[in-house]
């Protein structure tokens, strides 16, 4: 936050018509409260001329004077400067002035004969409420300088993610024309020169062949990556538990030799992007998939639960985990916890989960443990 300035001196107004009175008030005012700047006048008239002209903080003044009494002068000032404080200093005998000072709201009534004292006090309780008043400005004024700061940083962020997601989808979509083409022509080899080429070279042919579709695989990853900001959210009534199930028997199919139970708890439901949230629970399912390969008997279950009173999906296995360390970079894009390549991808899975879901304005997290699986959360707040 913007640092505050130093308190700037205030200025205070003593208006009195009896000379001797207002010399020696002043003086004393001046040597009590060195901070203070004093200015003095001799009537309402000429108070009311240097309040306008100066500005000032804080007023003490007399009630009866000539030309302009205090409180004639005090409600003029009321209508320049609603919060300015003032200070009323008058006789017992002024009851009419007394009552007219309260309907105008005069801060503090001082009797004379003065009490310097009680002057004195009065005049730092307001100089402790100007102080406060002041700090508040500052700060309201620092917040707002904040705020205006973070916009523009926003708006740059937005940008630059704009900029980034088109650059991205352009790339993308430049290459598949230039791969694909070097695919066909590896399928052409290989069909038709296939059986007369050098082993050697064969095997270079279907390298590159197989780079091409990995390759391929990548680019269309990323530009669904880049077209999740762009995509409009459309919910309706959806069953999760379906999905889930679907991509379960999905899962099986690929590899009838696989020992895997699969859990999912019937008849979870919500509003979300049907489409969307399949993408979710694909990759979610796919990934507990993938990281429980190594173990004999895989478990992955779909479920939810209350977690601090919000309602919590959560996708669990028993497979490879991670080190709860590492948690805060699971979900950034292209970063891979386990690169020794017993686990195949691109690293971008769980990052388009997070996007997803905090389009539907949930969030994600993840909990894990080294060989004994991970589990992780989403929720997906009910639309307003």
């Amino acid at each position: 936050m913007t640092k505050q300035a130093p308190h700037a001196p205030f200025s205070l107004l003593y208006v009195e018509d009896e000379q001797l009175t207002r010399d020696t008030v002043a003086a004393l005012i001046r040597r009590r409260f060195p901070e203070l700047v004093v200015h003095s006048a001799e009537n309402g008239a000429r108070g009311l001329e240097l309040f306008q002209s100066l500005g000032c903080d804080l007023v003490v003044t007399d009630l009866k004077m000539p030309v302009m009494h205090g409180i004639e002068m005090a409600r003029r000032i009321r209508g320049i400067h609603p919060g300015t404080p003032i200070i009323v200093t008058s006789a017992h005998g002024d009851m009419e002035y007394f009552i007219d000072s309260i309907e105008i709201g005069v801060n503090r009534y001082v009797m004379k004969p003065i009490d310097v004292e009680k002057l004195f006090l009065a005049i730092k309780e307001m100089v402790k409420r100007l102080t406060l008043e002041q700090e508040v400005r500052a700060q309201q004024a620092a917040i707002v300088e904040l705020n205006r700061e973070l916009a523009a940083h926003a708006a740059e962020l937005e940008s630059a993610n704009r900029d980034l997601e088109s650059f991205s989808f352009t790339v993308s979509h430049d290459l598949r024309t230039p791969l694909t083409n070097i695919n066909g022509y590896c399928q052409v080899i290989l069909e038709i020169f296939g059986a007369g080429l050098d082993p050697k070279c064969r095997e270079f042919v279907e390298v590159i062949y197989g780079e091409t579709i990995s390759m391929s695989e990548l680019i269309k990853t990323l530009l669904d990556f880049s077209r999740l900001s762009r995509t409009e959210i459309k919910r309706s009534p959806t069953n999760l538990s379906e999905l889930a199930q679907a991509a379960a028997s999905t899962l099986i199919l690929s590899d009838r030799e696989r020992q895997v139970s699969f859990q999912i708890e019937p008849g979870l439901s919500t509003e979300c992007d049907r489409d969307l949230m399949k993408v979710v629970l694909d990759n979610l399912l796919g990934n507990a998939y993938k990281y429980s390969a190594l173990k004999e008997k895989a478990r992955i279950e779909f479920g939810r639960r209350s977690l601090d009173g919000t309602d919590a999906y959560f996708v669990a296995d028993n497979g490879a985990g991670f080190e709860m360390k590492d948690a805060g970079q699971i979900f950034t894009p292209f970063k891979r916890l386990h690169v020794d390549g017993a686990f195949q991808g691109f690293g971008i899975g769980l990052a388009t989960v997070q996007r997803i879901i905090q389009r539907h304005g949930g969030r994600v997290w993840a909990e894990g443990e080294p060989d004994r699986g991970a589990t992780f959360y989403f929720t997906l707040p009910e639309p307003s």
